[in-house]
């Protein structure tokens, strides 16, 4: 059995870890901040959503311009001549009243009767039905004035014209026929009363039937002097509808409005973590590195060899961001990696980490302590025989598992999950976690720990309250925020401070070589 290594850390260790907590809180209440700022974030998350309902109401109103059919419009007017009271009484005839308005809607809505829409039929020779020829037209009087409009499509400028010209003309005919059948009533009672001559004095009296015989008989000669065919319609020069650039309008509007209102929802319900300033407003926590994201993809945790020179460059970044904090010790330095939620490639940034501090010269020893999801082993193609819960539970020594990575003089050796084996984090406990990290200090410049993240496997929190330095590895448009505010609410409240965030995907600047 290997000896007891639970033996009290150096004093220097020691304060080298009381220096990774703080009293003050790193975690900003309330979270994200709001306003325009907000707003214009979310606008340029949602860029894409606008820009597709953009296409699609564009899209839609171009096949409406091109599949409908185009109306014209053209209108006539009748104009309304009230009459003064008559010594005889005439209904056919509109006679002043004290409601002038209500004569000229009443006059409006006979516009389109079912006797003036037959005799306006029967004048083009239309083939169709009197209800569907009234759908085409519409009378209306116009603002406060005595003049009634008539409006009428037709699929042509023509066609447009003539129905609204037919309809003034029968309109005004029809209210004559009408007249001219009452005053022929009315002469017929009036004339056996009168002589053949009437005298002066008979004709000067309005009351008399003489002089309403001869009223009747000069009305009789005439239209309705009460209604007039004004003016008629002007071909239309261009078509009612469809309007190509109110429908343009329209579409680019309601793509806007649309789009707009997809990416303020898309900002309220996905909770992934969209861009940096989000992690700025949170937490008062410093982005050690950005790493571009890689337009490779694999299955695993991506090797120093498979990176871009901008992914190097943030990794050489981030090693010296932790080297530089380090005071000189006798005992290796301890670098907990973990994230707030899986895939946001934490397993990838531990081993770019090592690699990158192992090639300056530093013995590392890289720890997989992710055994539920463990992916180290299988990026660097290595099998372990005996695995990280045999040195956790004192069965085996550290130096026995530790497997090297490129050779037996390298300066990288890891520490891997065995498959026969129970997964590590079940018998984890801080005693463990202290004896396993202090046997790697004394063997390695560095002790690099890639944990899963701790709000899901909370068993391995022990790994990070025995660490230097811990960091927090997010993807922008993976990692999910309210994992990650519950990572940093667990955190703050065992007292930890992690040193800062490695951003996948941040805005990394271009590799300079």
């Amino acid at each position: 059995m290997p000896p007891d290594m639970s033996a009290t850390r150096p004093t220097e260790v020691q304060e080298q870890r009381g220096a990774a907590r703080s009293d003050a809180p790193w975690v900003v209440p309330g979270g994200e901040s709001h306003g325009l700022v907000s707003y214009l974030e979310a606008i340029r998350y949602g860029r894409w959503i606008v820009v597709g309902a953009l296409v699609a109401c564009l899209g839609a109103s171009l096949l409406y311009l091109a599949q409908a059919t185009k109306v014209y419009e053209a209108s006539a007017d009748i104009l309304i001549t009230a009459q003064r009271e008559l010594p005889v009484p005439i209904s056919g005839i509109i006679v002043q009243t004290s409601d002038p308005t209500r004569d000229v809607e009443t006059v409006a809505r006979l516009v389109t009767s079912p006797s003036v829409t037959r005799r306006v039929i029967e004048a083009l020779e239309l083939d169709r039905s009197v209800s569907d020829v009234v759908d085409d037209v519409s009378a209306q009087p116009l603002a406060q004035s005595n003049i009634v409009t008539i409006t009428a499509e037709g699929a042509t400028p023509e066609e447009a014209k003539q129905l609204a010209d037919a309809f003034g003309r029968e309109f005004v005919d029809d209210r004559t026929d009408r007249l001219h059948a009452e005053l022929d009533e009315q002469i017929a009672q009036l004339e056996p009363q009168v002589r053949d001559k009437p005298t002066a004095a008979e004709l000067a009296n309005p009351a008399s039937t003489a002089a309403q015989l001869g009223t009747l008989r000069q009305l009789r000669l005439g239209d309705d002097p009460s209604v007039s065919f004004e003016s008629a319609a002007e071909l239309p020069e261009s078509a009612a509808s469809p309007r190509p650039v109110l429908t343009l309008g329209a579409a680019i509007i309601g793509g806007l409005v649309i789009g707009l209102v997809g990416a303020f929802s898309l900002q309220l319900l996905d909770p992934r973590l969209r861009r940096e300033e989000q992690l700025r407003a949170s937490f008062r926590l410093p982005i050690l590195a950005r790493i571009p994201l890689e337009r490779r993809r694999k299955a695993r945790p991506l090797l120093p060899s498979e990176l871009s020179l901008g992914a190097l460059d943030g990794y050489q970044a981030l090693r010296a961001a932790i080297t530089t904090t380090r005071r000189d010790s006798l005992s290796g330095r301890v670098v907990l990696v973990t994230g707030a939620s899986p895939g946001d490639g934490k397993s990838t940034a531990a081993i770019n980490l090592a690699s990158t501090i192992a090639a300056a010269g530093k013995r590392v020893i890289l720890i997989e302590a992710d055994s539920r999801r463990p992916s180290i082993g299988r990026a660097l193609d290595l099998r372990a025989e005996v695995g990280l819960a045999s040195v956790v539970t004192g069965r085996r020594y550290l130096v026995d598992a530790l497997i090297p990575v490129g050779g037996e003089d390298a300066k990288l050796r890891v520490l891997l999950n065995s498959a026969d084996e129970a997964p590590a984090a079940d018998v984890l406990s801080r005693l463990s976690a202290d004896t396993l990290l202090l046997q790697a200090q004394r063997l390695a410049d560095w002790v690099i720990v890639d944990s899963p993240p701790l709000n899901h496997v909370a068993e391995t929190l022990a790994l990070a309250q025995v660490v230097d330095d811990l960091l927090v590895v997010v993807r922008i448009g993976k990692t999910n925020f309210r994992d990650l505010t519950e990572l940093a609410e667990m955190l703050a409240q065992q007292d930890i401070m992690p040193a800062g965030f490695v951003v996948l995907g941040g805005h990394a600047r271009t590799a300079y070589y």
